[in-house]
């Protein structure tokens, strides 16, 4: 009896002149029974299947395929048709990939969208047109593994997640920690944080170690997905050629694909109450491994002293009461940390200058503050910041990707802190990063930020402190 598996298995072995005695051999499967899997009289029990994909001689892409077809001889029940299905996706996948449309050639795509099970899309635009129509349909979930250069996705993405209250959203991406545990792709980071910094919380982060882990498990003409509920998104490498499907099988394959990803994926981020953040940051026992921060505002928060945080917060409870004893502790700890490196945006400065407001948490104390103690607070820096107490520097925050006025990011205690402050939508999110890889690239970055063109002079800084004051004065 011939089977998908069978029959790929032949192809592969004709193909590759791979000798059936020698693999037996080498993957420790009696002779005799691997001739009954290659003629379909039998189907590989789940260890044979794994040792006889990491012996035989073929390349990996020819072994996806193999694994796609084990899945379909052991999962489906009608065999014959989902041969069928699969084989008319793979072959269109594959052949499609080798050349552009024509006339007498390949399928095109279709002009009435979802009357068929398959979508060819050529180009940018029947590749993004395909896309919003995908987005713009779904309300329950978005899972994907997708360029990180792929902006309009990305926007696409977010906007619908924005406007969809159940919308749930997944995303796979490689980090490369084989080469000096550096991260591979910063530009996931750009992309992400508004997904953070939104006032929803159904958003989620899987990193994978490398790429492999991704590509092994994929299409390889088409290495990135996006999976809805009904339907799959390939992608080719290119960003110019995409298949849309609702073939029940494929769906359904890269459901259990991507639950098999949330499993030995590592989540990107934990997401802190307040009080247990406080525990990543200095205390009497600090181990003195704060690298830097960089925000939109030279850190107020350093020097947002007991008796300001007294006048401008409501203690309504004794709980709360409690809480800001601590928080004002680790205020005055921040200020006598003496490996803080501060670099802020001349913008966000002088944004406090005329409104008062700074951005620091937690949200209660975000009260506007009167001319008087915004000058008092400036001439507190200044004074510090020219008797070399405090290393903070003015930076060109544009040619740093902060999606935010109110978004800080900082190594601290071995911890990437990115802190989201959407003050607007009273929406506040603490979030740590502790994979070691994440946390020293992070740390490289900052050690070398303060000797890059990017960071103004403590002359330079100084005279936007002075010009800052001014224009307070004059108010």
């Amino acid at each position: 009896m011939s089977t998908l598996l069978s029959e790929t298995l032949r192809e592969v072995i004709a193909e590759h002149s791979v000798i059936v005695a020698h693999l037996a051999k080498d993957s420790d499967i009696d002779r005799t029974t691997l001739q009954h899997i290659i003629g379909g009289r039998r189907v590989p029990s789940k260890v044979q299947m794994v040792k006889l994909l990491n012996h035989i001689p073929i390349p990996e892409h020819k072994k996806t395929i193999l694994s796609h077809a084990y899945e379909v001889a052991t999962n489906e029940p009608d065999k014959l048709q989902t041969r069928e299905k699969v084989k008319s996706i793979v072959e269109k996948i594959a052949f499609a990939s080798m050349a552009k449309p024509s006339d007498a050639g390949l399928p095109q795509a279709s002009t009435t969208p979802g009357t068929c099970d398959s979508e060819d899309l050529y180009g940018t635009s029947e590749v993004h047109d395909a896309l919003i129509k995908l987005l713009s349909e779904e309300d329950e979930m978005v899972s994907f593994f997708m360029p990180p250069n792929f902006s309009f996705f990305y926007d696409t993405l977010f906007a619908k997640y924005i406007a969809s209250p159940n919308l749930a959203v997944t995303c796979f991406f490689p980090i490369s920690a084989e080469f000096g545990n550096t991260l591979a792709d910063l530009e996931y980071f750009e992309t992400f944080i508004p997904f953070w910094a939104s006032a929803k919380h159904n958003f989620s982060a899987y990193y994978m170690r490398g790429q492999k882990s991704l590509c092994d498990t994929t299409i390889i003409p088409f290495p990135y997905f996006a999976l809805t509920r009904d339907h799959v998104f390939l992608l080719s490498a290119d960003m110019s050629h995409a298949v849309l499907t609702k073939q029940e099988t494929f769906v359904r394959m890269y459901h259990k694909k991507c639950k098999d990803f949330s499993c030995i994926g590592s989540p990107l981020f934990t997401s802190p109450s307040i009080q247990d953040l406080l525990v990543f940051f200095p205390n009497a026992n600090s181990s003195k491994d704060i690298t830097a921060s960089i925000e939109c505002q030279p850190c107020f928060q350093y020097y947002f002293t007991e008796q300001l945080i007294r006048k401008y917060t409501d203690m309504d409870s004794a709980e709360y009461a409690a809480f800001l004893e601590q928080y004002i502790k680790y205020v005055k700890e921040l200020q006598d940390e003496p490996n803080i490196f501060s670099a802020f945006g001349r913008e966000g400065l002088m944004r406090f200058a005329l409104d008062g407001v700074i951005a620091v948490w937690p949200p209660s104390l975000t009260r506007p503050l009167e001319v008087p103690d915004r000058i008092r607070l400036l001439e507190l820096i200044l004074h510090d910041i020219k008797n070399d107490k405090y290393n903070c520097r003015v930076v060109d925050t544009s040619m740093i990707t902060i999606p935010r006025p109110s978004t800080v990011i900082g190594v601290r205690r071995k911890t990437v802190v990115l802190q989201c402050l959407d003050y607007e939508n009273g929406n506040v999110k603490n979030l740590c990063f502790t994979a070691k890889n994440i946390v020293e690239a992070f740390a490289d970055f900052f050690e070398n930020l303060s000797n890059s063109s990017l960071v103004h002079s403590k002359e330079e800084t100084v005279k936007v402190f002075e010009d800052a004051l001014e224009k307070l004065k004059a108010l």
